[in-house]
């Protein structure tokens, strides 16, 4: 059986107050420090579960892939060094969905909530605001862009980029045994989704639910067709794992977020 592990990126730079002024993806494209811990606990977690290294086996290490951005191609190379696999493999379909393009428009469209997300995030950065609204505020921006996204031409244009890197990194895992994928929520859900047979609806509140260094773990179906899966012959063992963060890391702080 081989399995293609999906990652998503360790905690990246505050951008959500950004989504105003169009400039998302400049100030959100990278790992904070905390982010990186946590792509250092995710890298050491899966050559664990894969047994890379440990005594007595030939194990041998998973291929990593990522996309193009900042904040998965540095997530891909900490899950590749602890793996002790070769430099990431960059293929542009792991790609997150343009924010930029998605949900600055959604909120110049809809300028109270756009108001409000920017009043509750100045309040978080001056150290006196209320995380739990800030949450909320931004789950609704995304659910509202998202919602509208997924039945626009440019979400099945997103879709069908997505299936075509899984179906590359579907042929990597029959060869290896397994293949690791860092990449976005966006991505994530989309792949969740598309295998499950789950119809494009799905997608936003799934966007919603996936964590920074979670591991969604795809089980793909062998030559002769054991384990039949649905898209590209994948289908869904686990979603969004994240127990790996819930234990300390090197400094001895836990790292779920």
């Amino acid at each position: 059986m081989a399995l293609i592990y999906l990652v998503r990126h360790g905690q990246a730079g505050a951008g959500m107050g950004a989504y105003d002024d169009g400039n998302v993806e400049k100030s959100y494209d990278g790992l904070t420090e905390r982010g990186r811990r946590q792509a250092d606990v995710v890298g050491r977690s899966l050559a664990e579960r894969l047994g890379v290294g440990s005594s007595g086996t030939d194990v041998r290490a998973p291929r990593v892939f990522c996309g193009p951005l900042h904040r998965q191609h540095d997530t891909a190379a900490a899950v590749a060094s602890a793996a002790g696999a070769a430099e990431p493999t960059t293929d542009a379909a792991w790609k997150e969905f343009d924010s930029d393009a998605v949900v600055v428009p959604w909120m110049r469209r809809n300028t109270e909530t756009g108001r409000r997300l920017k009043q509750v995030m100045q309040k978080i950065r001056q150290g006196a605001g209320d995380p739990a609204e800030a949450e909320a505020t931004v789950r609704e921006v995304l659910d509202g862009a998202l919602g509208e996204w997924v039945d626009s031409s440019g979400f099945q244009e997103f879709r069908e980029t997505v299936l075509g890197g899984l179906g590359r990194v579907t042929t990597a895992a029959r060869q290896d045994g397994a293949a690791v994928v860092a990449t976005s929520a966006g991505v994530i859900a989309t792949c969740t989704a598309a295998v499950s047979g789950l119809p494009r609806q799905a997608v936003p509140p799934l966007v919603g639910k996936v964590f920074n260094a979670s591991v969604t773990v795809l089980r793909v179906a062998d030559e002769a067709g054991r384990h039949r899966g649905g898209s590209a012959g994948v289908d869904l063992l686990s979603f969004n794992e994240y127990a790996h963060l819930d234990r300390p890391d090197a400094r001895g702080d836990l790292t779920l977020i």
